[in-house]
């Protein structure tokens, strides 16, 4: 609400004191204000409001504290504060320079360098503005003009999503009623976004050919070097866009500010069953940084996507880890509880893949979210597969739901029948033959849904008196395959009556429509956005406008294209475009006004793609 009235002015910054959001320096910071636990918060350093309210009261505090301050001050600040950061080989760096503006005394000036992060799902709960890390360092600034250049380096945390995070700097009094000289958002010096960083060439003796956007994000212009570190083990060479061909050597090149080109690189593969993994740097001379960008390559098998999506206190994947690694698979794994903070992959976490495996352990509520629901829609868009095993699926998705009927082949179902055993159909390409014992931890997680399949589901597998429990369905551009039941109880007995088998099987009925080469299948490549440029887009009070990047298959090229702007909340603020096209690359324009021509405030927004084959955003930043 006041984030929306009062835009680039404010900045918000949250400090967590426990629960697992709490970082090593938060003590001090509750120790300079004097404060426990209880929700507080100071406005510009100086005024404080204490303790919960509703919404509307605590804006009306907030705005009457940010209203009086911007009385005291003018709206104008003594101290400049600018600077960049980077990402590079899992840190970030932030550099940030303080000026001092003015003919005034500062007392105790500390500077503070903060890393914040949006849309941070913790037990069940989505943060914005978490602090993440900080760095504080006292400065001296004696005299007007005088400036003093403070830096830090943090690891970027295992949990931390960089497409999330954002830095800011301010200049602090550290006595008396502790006003905050300035801050500032502090942006990228510039970006490198692979629109993938992993490419599959599950056949092997392959190319795997990647694709990213370059732009500078500074506010100066800057030489930028780029050079390829192969370390893949295969041949690999890159082309910055508009060089006449690919080469090893490096490339240097001149960026004005927002400026963009694209990068491509391609990696010859051989046919030995690997990942191969490269680096690719980009050095500014502006700030004598270098960015550390990783792709990898998957080789001579589907890479595969194992979400472990269980409760995270009694591990259940084992068994699935074992039955890919027996049967030849490169994969990945998804730790939700574990590695992710309870946040399960979304769509452009999984759009690399050739096979999702997917399993819920003895979660017995929304075990896959409607949520999660989406992001495997729009992956089996794409032509790929999907293997799901998750008791109480049921929950999330009522009878008549798309993602049942016209991607799992579910029509009704029957919640909680219980399975002790799940004996195969004769015949079936996965259940023929199968007889699996199903054991649980106690006997109230025995809980198997009964699947009755649609006309583009076949029933496999039933429980020990008959009730179809799983499910395979192929709605003509993908393949799928739901488990009612929990496979983390089958039993490791002899073959074929074990989890290894059926994983197998499952996962070479789903693959084979995508494994017979392009020339075989039509290849329905769900288009995207291939980047945005400038990102963020700062206005600084003249005009511009924002680049957005698309990349459209023959097939989205038969129909409507649509780009629309949402809010953070998802709410349309302008469509862009709305009309059929005959390039499959091209780009929509917009120039940071709403629907009513009006300009939009400083904030996150998304812009959307429609086409005949589904949706795809991306995110942005406008600063104004």
């Amino acid at each position: 609400m006041v984030l929306g009235e009062f835009g680039e002015q404010l900045i918000v910054s949250d400090w967590h004191t426990s629960g697992g959001l709490n970082i090593p320096t938060v003590g001090q910071r509750t120790s300079f204000y004097g404060v426990s636990g209880i929700p507080h918060v100071r406005i510009d350093g100086k005024y404080a409001a204490v303790g919960a309210s509703s919404c509307t009261s605590a804006a009306a505090t907030y705005r009457n504290y940010i209203n009086t301050r911007l009385n005291e001050t003018g709206g104008l600040a003594p101290v400049q504060v600018e600077g960049v950061y980077g990402v590079d080989a899992g840190n970030l760096t932030m550099q940030v320079m303080c000026t001092l503006v003015d003919a005034v005394t500062l007392q105790s000036p500390r500077v503070y360098l903060v890393v914040l992060e949006d849309d941070v799902l913790h037990q069940g709960v989505t943060y914005q503005h978490i602090v993440r890390a900080e760095y504080h360092q006292d400065v001296s600034l004696p005299t007007q003009g005088s400036s003093v250049m403070v830096s830090s380096v943090f690891p970027v945390g295992p949990t931390w999503n960089v497409d999330n995070i954002e830095c800011v700097a301010f200049i602090q009094k550290m006595t008396g009623d502790k006003e905050m000289y300035n801050s500032a958002h502090i942006p990228l010096f510039f970006v490198l976004a692979w629109e993938q960083t992993l490419v599959s060439v599950p056949q092997g003796n392959g190319l795997a050919e990647f694709t990213g956007l370059l732009t500078n994000t500074s506010d100066d212009p800057d030489q930028l070097t780029l050079t390829l570190d192969n370390t893949f083990g295969w041949p690999a060479e890159f082309m910055v866009e508009g060089e006449a061909g690919y080469h090893t050597s490096p490339s240097i090149i001149s960026l004005n500010p927002q400026d963009a080109v694209e990068v491509y690189m391609r990696v010859q593969t051989d046919g030995e069953v690997r990942i191969g993994q490269g680096n690719f740097n980009v050095h500014s001379a502006l700030t004598d940084r270098t960015q550390y960008t990783s792709v990898r390559v998957f080789n001579g098998s589907p890479a595969v996507l194992l979400v472990d999506d269980d409760n995270g206190i009694q591990p259940t994947e084992q068994g699935f880890v074992t039955a890919l690694n027996a049967n030849g698979y490169l994969f990945d794994s998804w730790d939700v509880k574990g590695a992710h903070g309870g946040a399960a992959p979304e769509y452009d976490d999984i759009k690399s893949y050739d096979l999702i495996v997917w399993i819920t352990g003895w979660e017995t509520y929304q075990p896959v979210t409607p949520a999660d629901g989406e992001a495997l829609m729009d992956f089996m868009d794409q032509g790929k597969g999907v293997f799901i095993s998750a008791q109480d699926l049921t929950t999330a998705f009522p009878v008549g739901h798309t993602f049942l009927v016209d991607y799992l082949g579910v029509g009704s179902y029957t919640t909680n029948v219980r399975a002790d055993q799940a004996i195969g159909v004769a015949g079936d390409p996965i259940g023929d033959g199968l007889s699996l014992t199903l054991t649980y931890p106690l006997s109230s997680v025995n809980r198997a849904d009964e699947f009755i399949a649609n006309a583009i589901g076949t029933q496999f597998m039933n429980n020990e008196i008959g009730r179809p429990i799983a499910v395979r369905a192929d709605n003509g551009t993908a393949r799928s395959v739901v488990l009612g039941f929990a496979g983390e109880a089958i039993v490791a007995n002899p073959n074929p009556d074990n989890c290894t088998v059926l994983l197998g099987r499952a996962l070479e009925w789903i693959y084979a429509p995508q494994g017979q080469g392009v020339e075989e299948r039509e290849v329905k490549l769900a288009s995207h956005i291939g980047g945005i440029s400038p990102n963020p887009l700062s206005f600084r009070g003249a005009s511009g406008e924002a680049a957005i990047r698309l990349r459209l298959s023959d097939h989205a090229l038969q129909s409507p294209v649509r780009v629309d702007i949402l809010d953070l909340n998802g709410r349309l603020v302008r469509n862009v475009l709305n009309t059929t096209l005959a390039n499959g690359v091209t780009a929509a324009a917009w120039s940071g006004l709403d629907a009513s021509g009006r300009p939009v405030s400083s904030g996150v927004y998304y812009a959307r793609l429609t086409t005949s084959e589904g949706t795809h955003s991306a995110r942005m930043v406008v600063m104004r």
